[in-house]
């Protein structure tokens, strides 16, 4: 099943919503920086979809090399389009491909944690997924950041973008390399901006591998804080590692990136870098 209307067009929401705080979560703020993101992407000849085709998608994935985590693979965890959306990048469609090959992907969900922290959710949930009953994390490895994650809570899983060929110069397969850690960028703000736009939660968070983040991938994320060595697994996955960072952002931190998105655009076009 597809997504609903409401959601196909998240790109076009303006209205503007009061949060829990009092606060004014502006939503034509962040439908301009996700438009911003779709139409940077379209110019390379890429779209944006997003979709709750999950069994679908996760044969797709899976048909070129991918696996899901547990607690996102249709296979092992119920997903609902409730609170669960897939993103996918697309390329141009050849003649014998309806939707056009897949450059990039991400799972966004929410969890309605109440009044549980952030620790105490992924140690009952992991246990259940990862740890068979047992303990698959010690909770008392994630920053004391973790302890203030409460209530409506969205998160941004599965980053994946389809790897460049290896052949060539060095120079072109670095060139590669960064243009990769763009697009990731680029496909996690539009994880950002769907839950945002569908959710206005209280708090997104995600993980993130070490050597990613000494590339410099939270800049390009628009995190402004991200924890390194967040988790310390008992029952580790073989995807995972104990090195893993857990980027945070509250509600006023993620409005604050769509904004940053915003400006960093105008100062690209400045007449002043040109």
């Amino acid at each position: 099943m597809c997504v609903s209307v409401c959601r196909s067009q998240l790109l076009w929401l303006t209205n503007r919503s009061e949060n829990r705080w009092g606060g004014a979560l502006n939503k034509l703020d962040i439908a301009q920086a996700v438009a911003i993101v779709r139409d940077r992407l379209e110019t390379h000849g890429r779209r944006v979809v997003p979709t709750t085709r999950f069994e679908e998608i996760a044969a797709e994935l899976r048909a070129i090399g991918k696996s899901l985590n547990k607690d996102t693979d249709p296979a092992i965890t119920d997903l609902n389009d409730g609170d669960t959306v897939f993103i996918t990048i697309r390329g141009e469609p050849t003649d014998d491909q309806t939707d056009g090959p897949l450059d990039g992907f991400c799972c966004v969900r929410l969890h309605h944690l109440g009044e549980r922290a952030l620790p105490d959710h992924l140690a009952r949930r992991y246990r259940r997924i990862y740890g068979d009953g047992q303990d698959a994390i010690d909770p008392d490895s994630l920053p004391s950041i973790a302890r203030n994650i409460r209530g409506r809570v969205a998160t941004v899983s599965d980053v994946f973008v389809e790897p460049q060929s290896r052949l060539g110069s060095r120079s072109e397969r670095k060139r590669g390399a960064l243009e990769r850690l763009d697009l990731a960028g680029d496909l996690t703000i539009l994880g950002f901006g769907l839950a945002a736009l569908e959710w206005d939660p209280d708090w997104i968070y995600g993980f993130f591998q070490m050597r990613h983040a000494k590339l410099g991938v939270a800049v390009r994320y628009s995190v402004v804080r991200a924890w390194p060595y967040a988790i310390r697994w008992r029952v580790r996955p073989p995807n995972r590692r104990n090195d893993d960072c857990l980027l945070t952002l509250s509600r006023d931190e993620y409005q604050w990136a769509f904004e940053m998105v915003i400006r960093a655009t105008k100062e690209e076009r400045s007449p002043d870098n040109t």
